[in-house]
C-alpha cells in the first residue's frame, strides 16, 4: 500500500495499494531420502527430493530402486559326510553357500563306491595230519574267510635203515616222522642166537639121591636182545651118574664124573653153539659107612 499522511496532523490523507508478484521458489540440489539398501534377494530403494532454498517448502520428491544384489558364491563346503567301508557305499553333500546372506545356495549329494575288501594272506601249512589252508582276512574291517585247502602230508617214515634202536628196549626200533610231527611207528627187530654160556663150567657135588643136586643155568648170547626161536637141548655124558632135564636140572645117581652139555639149536635143528660143565659126583663119609654096610651085608648073607 502507499499511504500518504498530513505532515502536521498525522491524518492519512491517501492510501493506493500496489501487488508484487511472487518471487518464486529456488530450487536446491535435490538430497537422498528414505534409502533402504538392496540386499542378495530384495531390492533397494531411496528417494531424491528437492526444497526450496528460500521457504524449504518440499518442491518435487522422486523414487528410484536398487535392483537386488544377487548371491555371492562361496567356496564348496562338505556336509554330512558318510565314509564308504569295505561293502557299504559313503556319501557325502557338497554345499554353497552365500558370503553375504549365508543362504544355501546348492546342496549335491556325492555317492562314494564301497572300498571293497583289503585281504591279507595267512597260510597255514599242511600237516601229517591234518589239512593245510590259507586265511584271508580283511586289513580294514576284519571280515575272513578260509580258502584254498591243501590235503594232509601224511606221514614220512625214513626207510627201516635208518630207525633208531631204543636205549631202554633192546630189539626195539623206532622210525620217527621226518616232517618232525613227533609220530613214530616201531618194530622189534629178534636177532640170529650166536652162543651159550653156563653159569658153572665145573661143579663137584655129592650124591642125592632122587632130588636134584644143582641147577645149571644158561645164557643165550647175544643178551638183553630178542632172539629168533631157538632151543637148548640138555644131555649127559654118562646118565648112570647124572642126569639133566629139560630145565639144566642135574640129578646125581652114584659115585663118578659126566659131562653135562647145553646145545644151543636154531629152529631147523641146526647146532649154533654148546657149553659143558664137568660134573664130579662123590660120597661123603656116612655114605661110604652105608655103602660098606650094605655091602658086609649082601656078603654074609650071601
Amino acid at each position: 500500500d502507499m499511504v500518504v499522511y498530513c505532515e502536521v496532523c498525522g491524518e492519512e490523507l491517501s492510501k493506493e495499494s500496489f501487488t508484487i508478484e511472487a518471487l518464486g521458489h529456488t530450487e536446491a540440489e535435490a538430497v537422498e531420502e528414505n534409502r533402504v539398501e538392496a540386499d542378495c534377494v530384495n531390492e533397494g530403494s531411496y528417494d531424491m527430493v528437492v526444497y526450496c532454498e528460500v521457504c524449504g517448502e518440499e518442491l518435487s520428491k522422486e523414487s528410484f530402486t536398487i535392483e537386488a544384489l544377487g548371491h555371492t558364491e562361496g567356496e564348496v563346503e562338505i556336509e554330512k559326510e558318510v565314509a564308504a567301508d569295505c561293502v557299504n557305499e559313503g556319501s557325502y553333500d557338497e554345499v554353497v553357500y552365500c558370503t553375504v546372506c549365508g543362504e544355501e545356495l546348492s546342496r549335491d549329494t556325492i555317492t562314494v563306491e564301497a572300498l571293497g575288501h583289503d585281504y591279507v594272506a595267512a597260510v597255514t601249512a599242511p600237516t601229517c595230519t591234518e589239512e593245510g589252508f590259507t586265511t584271508y582276512t580283511c586289513s580294514v574291517c576284519g571280515d575272513n574267510y578260509v580258502a584254498d585247502k591243501v590235503a594232509a602230508t601224511g606221514h614220512s617214515i625214513p626207510d627201516k635203515s635208518e630207525w633208531v634202536e631204543s636205549e631202554t628196549e633192546k630189539g626195539k626200533f623206532f622210525g620217527y616222522c621226518e616232517n618232525g610231527c613227533g609220530y613214530s611207528e616201531s618194530e622189534i627187530r629178534k636177532v640170529p642166537a650166536t652162543g651159550i654160556e653156563l653159569d658153572q663150567t665145573s661143579v663137584k657135588t655129592k650124591y642125592i639121591r632122587k632130588a636134584p643136586a644143582f641147577t645149571l643155568t644158561e645164557t643165550v648170547l647175544p643178551e638183553e636182545q630178542l632172539k629168533l626161536d631157538y632151543e637148548v637141548i640138555w644131555t649127559s655124558s654118562n646118565e648112570k651118574v647124572a642126569t639133566v632135564d629139560e630145565d639144566g636140572n642135574v640129578t646125581t645117581h652114584k659115585l663118578g664124573c659126566a659131562t653135562i652139555t647145553a646145545t644151543l639149536v636154531d629152529a631147523e635143528g641146526n647146532v649154533i653153539d654148546t657149553a659143558t660143565c664137568e660134573v664130579n659126583v662123590y660120597y661123603t663119609f656116612c655114605q661110604w659107612l652105608i655103602w660098606f654096610f650094605l655091602l658086609g651085608c649082601a656078603w654074609y648073607f650071601v
